[in-house]
């Protein structure tokens, strides 16, 4: 089995934005899925849920740029690994 070779500047850098934000969409993701099942109970209950389904939209917008934010930086670490190993 092939060892990873270890990355090093540029390379290392996108990795590690990659993987904050992998983190931060998994928090995100976590808490727009309690906000979404909070929402339909308030709606199935007949409660007020106006707020909950704004605080969810909101929610829902900010996973969508995560995840553009997410595959930018992905294309970029491709990038960076293709020259790395063309150098």
């Amino acid at each position: 089995m092939r060892r990873r070779r270890r990355l090093t500047g540029a390379a290392r850098a996108a990795e590690r934005r990659v993987e904050s934000l992998d983190i931060f969409l998994g928090v995100l993701g976590f808490f727009t899925a309690l906000v979404l099942l909070s929402t339909l109970v308030a709606e199935v209950r007949g409660e007020d849920a106006l707020v909950k389904a704004l605080v969810l939209a909101v929610l829902v917008v900010l996973v969508v740029i995560v995840v553009r934010m997410r595959r930018v930086l992905t294309q970029r670490l491709d990038r960076v690994l293709a020259e790395e190993g063309r150098g």
